[in-house]
C-alpha cells in the first residue's frame, strides 16, 4: 500500500516552485470554487474580488458556515471535505491562504481535544494539525528538519515517552517532521497537546492578521478547554457552555498548551484590539475561568501565570479608561510568588539562590501555621525572621555534585545557633528586602539537601513485630504531627484505635499490641505541603506497606516472615533454583500476569489472569512454558505486580465485553475497539506503569485483594515458576509515582514528606519527563527506600532479578549500590543466593537527567563497566527498520529494505543501498554484545571499534564494555509486536509464510547473539495485537494470547483509536486482507523454529561468552566492507583446537561454528577463502527440525563456499574428532 495522505493531494508537498502573483491570485481563486462545492452559499463577491484572500479572510458570513460545518458532530473524519479543503489550502505556498487556515484553528483545535478527550482522536483535525506543525519543512523545500519549541518541559503520555529522547538528546526536540508532512508517522512521536501547541505558537506569531472575531472564537475555546463555568462578583456570567459540536469536557491542562494560550489572551487584554469589549470581556472571562481551573488542579505553574496575566488585565481595563499605557512595573510581589520554590537549602549551613540582592539584604521567614504573607511590600504572618549573610564563596564540591543543576547559585549562610530541625517543619520563604526594607523577591525553599544532611536514617521503618508487640516507624522530618488510625476492617467503620505517634530525630514511631496484626492502618499526617502553601492534614498508606485492602485504601499489618504466609518447602527454595552458571547463560521472555491465563481455557475461571494460573502444571499456558525452559528460557519477566493504580483490585466492579458479539465483526472493523475503550479504564486490565506502592504485589491478581492471599499467591506463583526451571524478574517502576498532592487517593510519598521524593525543577515544580511524578533517587531516602524495597522482593518473595524501567532517569549511584547490596545477600544469612540476581533496564537518556545535569545518571553510556545490564535498541532499530516513533513503513534490514522495498519513499537507490549496509554494521556490533572496543570491518572496509560506529545522530552503536550489559531485542511490550510490525512493514503483496520466515529470522539473530537474549511473550507463536502500537489498556481482547496454537490474534478489529488512529488507512487494507492471517501450521512452525534456535544457543558456550576479550579473540564478521553480498551476515565463532594456538578449549563438541542470516528474497551463494578446508556441517538441531527450507542450506570446503536459502539463519558446525 503506497504512502496516502487521507486527502487527495493537488499539490505534491515536497515541491516549492517559482511562483508569480498572478500563480497567487489562481491559487486563490482555486480554493474558494472548491469551497463552493462544501458550503451552502458562496457571496460572488469573494469570486471576483482582486484580493480574494482578504475576502476570505475577513468574510463573516463565510467565516460562520465554516466555524458550523467544524463543530458538526460528523466533522473532523478522515474523508472530511473541509478539514481536506484546510489540509490542502495550508500547502500553498502563499502566506495569506495560510492565515485563512489558522483563522479557524481555535475551532478545530476545540474539537480536537475535546474529543480526544473521550478517545475519540479525529484524523481529520489531526492531519490539519500536523499540516501546520510542519509548516517550516515545506519553507526549506522538502528538507526534513528538527522544531524546537521553548519551555517544552513535560514530555508525551507514558508509553509514548519511554524512548522518544533518549541517546544524549538534550534539546527540547519535539519531533523530526518528514518531508511529506503525511499524518501517520508525526503523531506517534508527539503530544496532541504539542501538536495543537504549536499551533497556536504560529496563531499568536500572525496574531496581528488575525480577524477578532477568530480570536473572540479563540477566547470561548479556552473557556470550554477550562471546564470551569465561572461567575464573577459583579454577576458577569462567564459560562462555558459546551457549544454545538464541542464534544467532551474538561481536558488536561499541559503547560506546552497553556504557554502560547497564555500569549494569545495576553494579546487580546494588551493588544492593539484589546478596546474592543467584546473581545477584552471574552478574553478577560477567559482567563478567569483558567484560574479557576488551575486552581481547582493544584497546578502552580498555572496558577501563577494566569494570576498574572488576570492581574495584567486589570490594569489593562484601567488604564483603557485612562487612555495611558500600561507600567508594567506596577505589579508587585504577591502571594502567588510562594508557589515557587527556587532556593536550595543544600546544607545545615548553606542555602542556595540564584538572586542579585544588590544593596539590599536577604532573610529567612517562617511560619509555624502557614501564614505568610506579602501585602504593600511587607512580609507578614511569620513566626520566625532570620537574616541570612551572603557569601563570597562558591558552593562546595559535595554540593555540587548532588545538586550539578544549581552550580552557578549564589550562597547564604544561615547563622550557625540556628535550630534548623525544628524550622523545617514550617512555611519556609527567602526574601531580598531593599534598603527600604521593601519586598522585592521571595520564593519558597527546596529542602532535600538539609534533609538528607540532618534526618538520613538507617533504622527500622514500616511495621516491625517483635516478641509481643508491633511497632511502626515512619521517617517523616517535616510533619508537624502524626497519627495512626488502626482499623479492623479493610474499609468502612469507625477506627479501633487512634494512636499519636513520637518523633525522635525525623522518626516517627508507636507501639502496640501484637493483637494488631491482622488489622490495617493509615496515617494521618500533619504537614506544610509546597503545593498548596497550607499545613495539610492528609491520609496516607505506609510507604513501607508489606500488605493491603483491596486498591490501597488501607495498609494491613502483617508479618510477612509467618510461617502461616508461606508455601509448603518455601524456606527451602533456593535450594531449588534453577542452575545459573554465569549471566551470560540468561535468557528472558516478558510476559504480562494477566495476558498469561486469561483467555486460556484450561485454567479455573478463578485463576485466569491472576498469580495460581502458575501453578497449574497441565494448564496449556504452563506447558507452554515448559517447553520454553526446555528449549533454553532461563528467566520469565513479569510487567509491573506491585500496587498499581488503572486497575480495579475488586473483580467485581469489572466490566466485560461479550467476545463472541466481537468475533461477529469484520477483521477490520472499528466496532471492536470502539466497545473496548468504552469500558478500558473498568475492565482489570492495565499493563500496570501506575505505581502506587513498590512493596505489595498486586491485588487484581489475587483470589481476594484484601487480606494475605496475595501475599500467599505470589510466592506460590514464584515457586511454580522455579520448579519448572525458570527464574523470576520483576519490572520495577522507581523513576516515577502515579499520583502527588495532599488530595489524590494514590498519593503516598508526597503526603508523608511533600517535596522530598520528587525532583522538581529550578521553579519548584515536579518534573514530569518519564510521564509524571519523576522520583529523585538522588535524595538518600529515595534511593534508601528503591534499595529497601529490591531487598523486601528477593529476600520475602525470593525474585531472581529485576527489570528498571527508565532506568536513566535513575542515578548510577544508586543502581550500583542496588548491584552491590543484592549480589551481597547469601543462603546462610538471608535465604538466597543474592550472586545469582541479575539487573538490567532500559538506559535512555533523556529529559532533566540527560547529560548528566542531574548527576550521573544510569544511562546506556554511564552504565558501561557495572555488570548492569541496559536495552539495546540498536539492533531493534536496523533489524526492523526506522524506530517506534518514525514512519511506519521505514524498513529494515530483516523487513526487505532496498533487497523487497514497498511502497514508501526511502530515497534514492544509493541512499537506500547505503542504509542498508550502516544497518548490516549495526547488527554485527551488536551480535558481538555491543562492545565498544571490539574491532570489526565497516562497510566502507575500515577497521573501527563498536564505539566508531555511529548512529544518525553521531552516538555510538557500541557502549557495553562486557557482554552482560547488552540485552538485544527486537520486541518488547511496547510498540507493535513482531509479527505486526514485520506484517506493517513489509510490501503487501508477499505470502504470509514470507513473513513468517522474517519472524525467525529476526529472533534468531537475537538468540544467537552474544549478551543477553530477550523475548516478547508470543514472539515464538506469531502473536499480534492487530497492530495496535500501545496496548497498555486495551484490554484482554486486543493483548490475548492463545497457547492452544490455534489463533495469533491477527485481525481482531482496528486497534484503539487513541494511538493508532492515525495509521488506521495503513492498518485497515492489512487487518481486511485474508492472505495476511498465519494459520495454525505457521504458528506451530514459527515455535519450533524459535526452540530450535534457543536449543542451538545452548548447544555450545561459544554463543555465551563471559567476557569481552573472549569474543574479540573467538568472533569474526566475514561479508564486510563495500564489496559484500548484501541483505547477508556471516558470523563465526572459533574454539580452542589443534593448529590454533592461543585459544582454550571451552566446547567439547565443537570447534568451529558459522552463522549465515540470509535476509534476501532468494537463496544466495557467498564464498570466503578463509572458510574453505572446514568440516563444516549444518547443526544437528537444524537437520533434524521439519523445517524443509533450513534442510537445503549447503557447505562446500573447497571452495569455502555456502549456499543459504532465502529468508533463512543456517548454522554449521565443525565437530570434534571422536
Amino acid at each position: 500500500m503506497s504512502d496516502q495522505s487521507p486527502f487527495p493531494e493537488k499539490i505534491p508537498h515536497h515541491y516549492k516552485p517559482q511562483v508569480s502573483w498572478s500563480d497567487f491570485y489562481t491559487k486563490a481563486h482555486q480554493d474558494i470554487e472548491s469551497l463552493t462545492a462544501i458550503l451552502r452559499a458562496i457571496p460572488p463577491s469573494l469570486s471576483s474580488s482582486e484580493t480574494p484572500t482578504s475576502c476570505l479572510l475577513h468574510n463573516s458570513d463565510v467565516a460562520s458556515q465554516i466555524s458550523t460545518l467544524l463543530r458538526s458532530p460528523e466533522s473532523g473524519a478522515v474523508n472530511d471535505n473541509l478539514c481536506a479543503w484546510l489540509y490542502d489550502t495550508f500547502h500553498s505556498s502563499e502566506p495569506d491562504l495560510h492565515l485563512v487556515v489558522l483563522r479557524f484553528i481555535p475551532v478545530v483545535a476545540s474539537v480536537y481535544l475535546s474529543s480526544a478527550a473521550l478517545n475519540k482522536p479525529l484524523a481529520g483535525f489531526g492531519s490539519v494539525l500536523l499540516a501546520i506543525y510542519g509548516h517550516e519543512t515545506a519553507a526549506r523545500n522538502g528538507q526534513a528538519i528538527t522544531l524546537s519549541i521553548p519551555d517544552l518541559s513535560h514530555s508525551s503520555i507514558y508509553h509514548e515517552t519511554k524512548q522518544m529522547a533518549k541517546n544524549g538528546a538534550t534539546e527540547l526536540h519535539l519531533a523530526v517532521i518528514s518531508p511529506s508532512l503525511k499524518p501517520h508517522g508525526t503523531v506517534r512521536s508527539t503530544r496532541r497537546a504539542r501538536i495543537v501547541g504549536v499551533a497556536l505558537e504560529l496563531y499568536y506569531s500572525k496574531i496581528s492578521k488575525i480577524p477578532i472575531r477568530s480570536k473572540i472564537e479563540f477566547c470561548e475555546f479556552c473557556k470550554i478547554w477550562s471546564g470551569q463555568d465561572h461567575n464573577d462578583n459583579e454577576g458577569e456570567n462567564c459560562e462555558s457552555e459546551k457549544n454545538d459540536g464541542i464534544r467532551g469536557g474538561r481536558l488536561n491542562m499541559p503547560w506546552e498548551l497553556l504557554q502560547p494560550i497564555l500569549k494569545i489572551l495576553g494579546h487580546c487584554l494588551m493588544g492593539p484590539d484589546h478596546k474592543n469589549k467584546e473581545l477584552f470581556g471574552a478574553a478577560f472571562c477567559a482567563c478567569k475561568c483558567l484560574h479557576a481551573r488551575s486552581l481547582h488542579d493544584i497546578n502552580p505553574r498555572a496558577i501563577l501565570a494566569t494570576a498574572s496575566l488576570l492581574k495584567l488585565g486589570e490594569m489593562a481595563a484601567h488604564h483603557t479608561i485612562s487612555n495611558n499605557e500600561i507600567d508594567y512595573t506596577e505589579i508587585a510581589m504577591t502571594n502567588d510568588d510562594m508557589l515557587y520554590s527556587r532556593a536550595f537549602w543544600v546544607s545545615k549551613g548553606v542555602i542556595a539562590w540564584n538572586v542579585d540582592a544588590r544593596d539590599g539584604s536577604c532573610c529567612l521567614y517562617g511560619s509555624k501555621n502557614a501564614t505568610l504573607s506579602v501585602a504593600n511590600g511587607e512580609i507578614q504572618g511569620y513566626d520566625v525572621k532570620i537574616q541570612l549573610e551572603e557569601s563570597n564563596q562558591k558552593l562546595t564540591e559535595h554540593v555540587i555534585e548532588k545538586f550539578p543543576h544549581i552550580r552557578g547559585f549564589k550562597s547564604f549562610l544561615v547563622p550557625p545557633a540556628l535550630d534548623v530541625k525544628s524550622l523545617l517543619k514550617y512555611q519556609l520563604a527567602i526574601v531580598v528586602l531593599s534598603s527600604g526594607r521593601e519586598c522585592t523577591s521571595i520564593t519558597g525553599v527546596q529542602l532535600p539537601g538539609v534533609l538528607d544532611e540532618l534526618f538520613y536514617y538507617n533504622g527500622p521503618l514500616g511495621t516491625i513485630f517483635s516478641g509481643e508487640a508491633v511497632s511502626l516507624y515512619l521517617w517523616a522530618p517535616t510533619a508537624q504531627d502524626m497519627h495512626a488510625l488502626i482499623y479492623s476492617e479493610p474499609e468502612g467503620g469507625d477506627p479501633l484505635e487512634i494512636v499519636h505517634l513520637e518523633e525522635s530525630n525525623g522518626v516517627w514511631s508507636a507501639k502496640g499490641p501484637v493483637t494488631w496484626e491482622g488489622c490495617y492502618y493509615v496515617y494521618e499526617v500533619s504537614a506544610y505541603h509546597p503545593s498548596t502553601l497550607r499545613i495539610e492534614k492528609c491520609i496516607a498508606n505506609d510507604p513501607y506497606a508489606r500488605g493491603l485492602s483491596a486498591n490501597g485504601r488501607r495498609t494491613l499489618i502483617v508479618n510477612i516472615d509467618s510461617e502461616t504466609l508461606k508455601p509448603k518447602a518455601w524456606d527451602h527454595l533456593v535450594d531449588e533454583k534453577p542452575n545459573l552458571l554465569s549471566f551470560s547463560d540468561i535468557s528472558i521472555y516478558e510476559l504480562h500476569v494477566r495476558d498469561f491465563s486469561a483467555s486460556d481455557n484450561t485454567v479455573h475461571s478463578d485463576f485466569r489472569g491472576g498469580y495460581l494460573a502458575f501453578t497449574l502444571p497441565d494448564s496449556a499456558g504452563v506447558l507452554h512454558l515448559k517447553k520454553l525452559s526446555k528449549a533454553g528460557i532461563t528467566h520469565v519477566h513479569l510487567l509491573p505486580t506491585f500496587q498499581f493504580a488503572g486497575a480495579d483490585d475488586e473483580k467485581g466492579k469489572w466490566k466485560n465485553v461479550d467476545f463472541q458479539t466481537l468475533e461477529s465483526f469484520p477483521p477490520d472493523s472499528d466496532e471492536q475497539q470502539a466497545r473496548i475503550t468504552a469500558i478500558q479504564n473498568e475492565d482489570g486490565y492495565n499493563w500496570g506503569y501506575n505505581p502506587v506502592l513498590w512493596g505489595v504485589p498486586k491485588g487484581s491478581y489475587a483470589s481476594n485483594p484484601n487480606g494475605i492471599s496475595r501475599i500467599i499467591e505470589f510466592r506460590k506463583m514464584v515457586q511454580a515458576l522455579n520448579r519448572i526451571g525458570l527464574r523470576v524478574v520483576l519490572d520495577v517502576v522507581y523513576n516515577h509515582l502515579h499520583a502527588s498532592g495532599p488530595y489524590d487517593e494514590n498519593s503516598v510519598l508526597d503526603k508523608i514528606v511533600p517535596g522530598y521524593y520528587l525532583r522538581r525543577n529550578l521553579d519548584g515544580f515536579i518534573e514530569n519527563s518519564t510521564c509524571t511524578n519523576n522520583t529523585a533517587s538522588e535524595h538518600s531516602m529515595v534511593e534508601r527506600l528503591i534499595i529497601d524495597d529490591l531487598l523486601q522482593w528477593t529476600v520475602n518473595y525470593k525474585v531472581d532479578g529485576f527489570r528498571f524501567d527508565l532506568m536513566g532517569h535513575i542515578m548510577k549511584r544508586t543502581m550500583v549500590k542496588a548491584k552491590s547490596v543484592l549480589q551481597s545477600l547469601s543462603k546462610q544469612n538471608d535465604g538466597v543466593d543474592g550472586s545469582s540476581i541479575y539487573i538490567y533496564g532500559e538506559g535512555w537518556d533523556f529529559g532533566e537527567v540527560a547529560k548528566n545535569r542531574r548527576g550521573e545518571n544510569a544511562s546506556q553510556s554511564n552504565i558501561c563497566g557495572t555488570g548492569i545490564g541496559s536495552f539495546n535498541d540498536r539492533i531493534r532499530d536496523a533489524m526492523l527498520g526506522g524506530s517506534p516513533f518514525g514512519h511506519p513503513l521505514q524498513q529494515g534490514f530483516i523487513t526487505g529494505l532496498s533487497l523487497e522495498p514497498n511502497d514508501h519513499d526511502h530515497g534514492s537507490k544509493s541512499s537506500v543501498e547505503h542504509m542498508l549496509a550502516v544497518s548490516r554494521d549495526h547488527i554485527q556490533v551488536a551480535m558481538v554484545a555491543n562492545l565498544k572496543d571490539f574491532v570489526l570491518t565497516n562497510h566502507e572496509g575500515q577497521e573501527v571499534k563498536g564505539c566508531e560506529v555511529s548512529m544518525h545522530d553521531g552516538s555510538p552503536v557500541g557502549y557495553a564494555s562486557c557482554p552482560i550489559e547488552t540485552v538485544n531485542y527486537v520486541s518488547a511490550h511496547d510498540n507493535e509486536t513482531l509479527f505486526d510490525i514485520v506484517s506493517l512493514k513489509t510490501p503487501v503483496n508477499i505470502s504470509v509464510d514470507e513473513r513468517c520466515r522474517m519472524n525467525h529470522l529476526a529472533t534468531s539473530v537475537i538468540a544467537l547473539s552474544q549478551g543477553i537474549p530477550f523475548f516478547h511473550a508470543g514472539d515464538e507463536i506469531l502473536r499480534s495485537k492487530s497492530l495496535d502500537r500501545d496496548s497498555y489498556n486495551s484490554g484482554d481482547w486486543f493483548n490475548r494470547l492463545d497457547f492452544s496454537y490455534s489463533s495469533n490474534n491477527w485481525g481482531v478489529g482496528l486497534p484503539p483509536k487513541e494511538k493508532n488512529e492515525q495509521s488506521w488507512p495503513l492498518i485497515k487494507t492489512r487487518l481486511g486482507d485474508p492472505t495476511f492471517k498465519p494459520q495454525q501450521s505457521h504458528i506451530l512452525a514459527t515455535l519450533e523454529n524459535f526452540s530450535n534456535f534457543l536449543s542451538i544457543r545452548y548447544s555450545s558456550p561459544l554463543f555465551r561468552l563471559e567476557t569481552a576479550n573472549a569474543i574479540q579473540e573467538r568472533v569474526r564478521f566475514h561479508n564486510t566492507g563495500p564489496s559484500w553480498v548484501p541483505g547477508v551476515i556471516v558470523m563465526s565463532m572459533e574454539d580452542g583446537h589443534e593448529g590454533v594456538p592461543g585459544l582454550s578449549q571451552m566446547d567439547p563438541i565443537y570447534s568451529y561454528i558459522v552463522v549465515i542470516v540470509n535476509t534476501c528474497p532468494t537463496d544466495i551463494i557467498f564464498t570466503s577463502p578463509a572458510l574453505r578446508g572446514k568440516c563444516l556441517q549444518l547443526h544437528p538441531v537444524q537437520m533434524n527440525s521439519t523445517d524443509h527450507i533450513v534442510k537445503d542450506s549447503t557447505y562446500d570446503s573447497s571452495y569455502g563456499s555456502f549456499r543459504i536459502p532465502s529468508r533463512t539463519t543456517s548454522v554449521f558446525v565443525e565437530p570434534r574428532p571422536t
